[in-house]
């Protein structure tokens, strides 16, 4: 996936609104933000609108553009007139593009299309052309983007309309960047230069010079693109281009940074960030608030990098749950751009040794992660929080909005008058406007001695100093809190847990443990990621493929040997002093495909299993621990897929399945065991059994599931009959009196290339979402027999009372270590339990 770039390419309006009759059609007016109030407007009127709405986009007051072409909108479709209505709605679209919110933005933009298709005017058509690719751009999707810009230019470039023609090739050069094509990009960039300076058009060349200084700055010229950068800025202030503005002066920022200049790139960062703030461009104020971060890390001034990288994860979170309307690959491709700023915030704060924090943001990442694959996750009350903030840093955050609040003020103050003539100034205002460029200039110098003054070092002096007497492992955040009781709630249930998140980085691996009873640890283990995911795709294939003669020390388990000793061993003491019983394990990225269970310590000769009950959960603050009881006498509903085989068909794709006839015999089985049970076998195995889980404790389904990385719409559970629900599906399933739901035939492909696993947590996740406390599902695909020897005990063990189910999973497994015939890991460890097993 592509990553958001910081530069700027550039949005269109096509405002040209011909007086044009067109016969009536009917057309949703569901995108409308507000009711208007009825006023008869003349065309002459509605193009005087459109144009003060363009004049408010520019000058970055996107609200108000909103509102003044909305009110536009009403007026054209009340005649009917379908190019002033593509006009409203492109007008719209750019405005709430600018602000972060692409869904609605992406809307307008369609629907702009649709009523302008019959038209014969490619200058609009291309304009909405254009947009459509900035939108999909922005979000990563460079292909499609220059699909878009391709059709904008093939549409103008037989008309006599100069003015649309450098936007649209600076965009495709724009894209053409992205891709790392530089000198493709900068050919196009010295065309829209040419043409737009022929033509005198200001606005264009701004936006040509911008990203020829991109292509330098990216190349390593990094003088050129300075120069680049401070042309184009000259213009933007000039004709009052605010968002071009901000984006130049995040630019310069970041080529002063690298030439070693700092003042100077902490000046031209404050003032982009008042800029993009005063505008609500979360966009953009996220690239300033990242880049600020980037800068304090790399100046050594940790606590402001951990404060400026918080605020840049907490508009992230913002922009994340607005673009849940969007298609799913739009929505996928911009998550993935943002996903290494948690990472860089979670490695800061645990160098930093502030271990709770850091947990916290993995839960952020965990939840980004899970709505990556499906695209749905709500989060909780906790993950919409975002990260939360020590009082220092709060303290810091508001005298830092105070300053830059005054430079919005005078700022705003300032647009306002450049835009009256200078032979229209009344001497008062020609005296303001010099008083307001004095005060700008002296407002670029103040960042620096903001950061130096005694109130901001005393807060910074403040935090140093709760960090260096361990404040950071008792920190009472929310989540603390959170955390603490869910420990707590599980030790007085009988079982002393702890709870371990490692995280993979591009150096190590660090490991982070939490208990009731002791402070929070981190541990650190040297490792690239290379090695590491060699190690696990070893011990995968170790796990997957038994040998025909099986020794328990056997060379076959050196990878999952490996494993044990990166990430068990490092915490061993720490367990062991802690007397854990249980682990709550949430894995990170490729760890998910192998079962923790599965790791053996050749010092003792065991297996994990022979240790401690394992509990995976997809991240704590989605998982809910409140209510941890055992299950003693409960109704089971089982499900086996038929003896004989089938085929489910997904559009074109067919998938070819064996009968499951251990399956079959597992569910018989069963119903001998369980005296309150209800089975579903052959015919009666079929899509309406959804219908009835929700009547059952338990829901035991003994049929073939497969979990896809990256393609929840290719996930599947399948029923007889070659009926099958696919993980979309399970959304719609009511399971919110279900305690336990078992999948004991379902598996995760994984190939030569790892993915990030995260299609084996988000089943958990999406049961747990539609109300079920706990699943016990399979990684790999399991011999029917040890299957059906596993599960009885798994069921004998829930019903002889007192164990909880991870107990219960941990004894059955254990007991197949006995069994010369299937005490291999793949007979066993396959089984994992997600969410609330306790």
């Amino acid at each position: 996936m592509m990553r958001v770039r910081q530069f700027c390419s550039a949005l269109i309006l096509a405002v040209v609104v011909q007086n044009v009759a067109i016969a009536p059609q009917t057309f949703s007016s569901e995108l409308k933000e507000e009711v208007i109030e009825k006023k008869a407007y003349t065309l002459a009127e509605l193009r005087n609108l459109i144009h003060d709405g363009e004049m408010a986009f520019r000058t970055g007051e996107y609200q108000e553009a909103i509102a003044i072409c909305t009110k536009a909108l009403a007026g054209f479709e009340t005649h009917n007139h379908f190019e002033g209505m593509g006009t409203a709605h492109n007008c719209i679209g750019i405005s709430h593009h600018s602000l972060g919110e692409f869904t609605k933005a992406v809307r307008q933009y369609e629907q702009a299309a649709v009523v302008t298709q019959p038209l014969d005017n490619p200058r609009q058509q291309a304009a909405i052309a254009n947009n459509l690719g900035e939108a999909y751009r922005q979000l990563g999707e460079i292909e499609n983007a220059i699909t878009y810009y391709e059709q904008a230019l093939s549409m103008m470039q037989s008309s006599q309309d100069l003015q649309v023609q450098p936007i649209l090739i600076n965009n495709l050069g724009f894209a053409h960047m992205e891709l790392e094509n530089y000198a493709l990009a900068q050919d196009y960039y010295l065309q829209s230069l040419e043409i737009s300076s022929a033509e005198n058009y200001q606005y264009e060349m701004s936006y040509a010079l911008k990203n020829l200084g991109e292509v330098a700055f990216r190349q390593g010229e990094n003088q050129k693109a300075i120069a680049y950068f401070e042309e184009s800025l000259q213009i933007t202030r000039e004709i009052d281009n605010r968002r071009v503005t901000a984006l130049n002066l995040n630019s310069l920022g970041k080529a002063y940074e690298t030439t070693g200049q700092s003042d100077q790139a902490l000046t031209y960062y404050q003032e982009a960030l008042g800029i993009t703030t005063a505008m609500g461009d979360r966009h953009s104020t996220g690239r300033v608030l990242k880049n600020l971060g980037s800068f304090f890390q790399t100046q050594g001034d940790t606590e402001l990098a951990i404060i400026f990288l918080k605020e840049t994860i907490n508009t992230y979170e913002s922009i994340r749950g607005e673009i849940q309307g969007l298609e799913t690959s739009l929505q996928e491709s911009y998550l993935s751009s943002v996903e290494s700023t948690y990472r860089d915030l979670a490695d800061l704060l645990l160098t930093q040794n502030r271990i709770l924090e850091a947990q916290r943001v993995l839960d952020l990442l965990k939840v980004q992660e899970l709505s990556d694959y499906l695209y749905h996750v709500r989060g909780t009350e906790e993950t919409e929080k975002g990260t939360g903030y020590r009082p220092p840093e709060e303290t810091f955050l508001a005298l830092n909005q105070e300053q830059t609040e005054q430079l919005i003020i005078a700022s705003k103050r300032l647009a306002d008058l450049e835009k009256i003539s200078p032979s229209n100034l009344t001497e008062i205002q020609r005296q303001e406007l010099i008083s307001l460029r004095k005060q700008q200039n002296a407002e670029r110098g103040k960042f620096r001695a903001f950061l130096e003054s005694d109130e901001v070092q005393s807060v910074i002096g403040e935090l140093k100093s709760n960090l260096s007497t361990n404040e950071s492992l008792s920190f009472n955040l929310s989540q603390d809190a959170k955390l603490k009781e869910q420990l707590q709630t599980i030790k007085q249930s009988g079982r002393n847990a702890a709870i371990i998140y490692p995280l993979i980085l591009g150096d190590r691996l660090e490991i982070v443990v939490v208990s009731a009873d002791t402070p929070p640890l981190r541990h650190t283990v040297p490792i690239s990621p290379a090695e590491l995911n060699e190690t696990i795709l070893e011990a995968r294939q170790a796990l997957t493929t038994p040998p025909k003669s099986y020794a328990k020390s056997s060379n076959s388990n050196a990878s999952l040997s490996k494993l044990h000793d990166w990430l068990i061993k490092p915490i061993e003491s720490t367990l062991e002093t802690a007397n854990i019983e249980t682990l709550i394990y949430a894995p990170d990225g490729a760890l998910r495909y192998i079962p923790l269970a599965a790791l053996f310590d050749a010092d003792s000769d065991q297996w994990l299993i022979e240790k401690y009950d394992i509990n995976n959960i997809t991240a704590l603050s989605l998982t809910d621990f409140d209510e941890v009881s055992a299950l003693h006498n409960f109704d089971l509903l089982a499900g086996a897929f038929p003896s004989q085989g089938a085929t489910l068909e997904f559009g074109t794709r067919q998938v070819p399945l064996d009968g499951l006839p251990y399956a079959v015999r597992e569910v018989e089985t069963l119903a001998e065991t369980v005296p309150s049970s209800s089975v579903r076998l052959d015919e009666q195995f079929n899509g309406d059994i959804i219908y009835e889980m929700n009547s059952y404790d338990v829901v035991h389904l003994a049929t073939h599931a497969e979990f896809v990385s990256g393609r929840p719409k290719d996930s599947y559970i399948a029923f007889g009959k070659g009926e099958f629900a696919t993980l979309e599906d399970v959304r719609d399933w009511d399971l919110s009196n279900v305690a336990l739901i078992v999948l004991s035939a379902c598996e995760t492909g994984v190939g030569d290339t790892l993915g990030n696993g995260i299609e084996v947590l988000g089943l958990g996740y999406q049961m747990q979402q539609q109300g079920a406390d706990a699943t016990l599902a399979t990684l790999w695909s399991v011999s029917d027999r040890s299957t059906q020897l596993l599960m009885n005990r798994f069921y004998e063990n829930l019903l002889d009372g007192g164990r909880t189910k991870t107990v219960a999973l941990q004894e059955s497994q254990r007991a197949m270590l006995t069994n010369d015939k299937f005490n291999h890991p793949y007979y066993w460890a396959s089984f994992i339990l997600i969410g609330n097993g306790l």
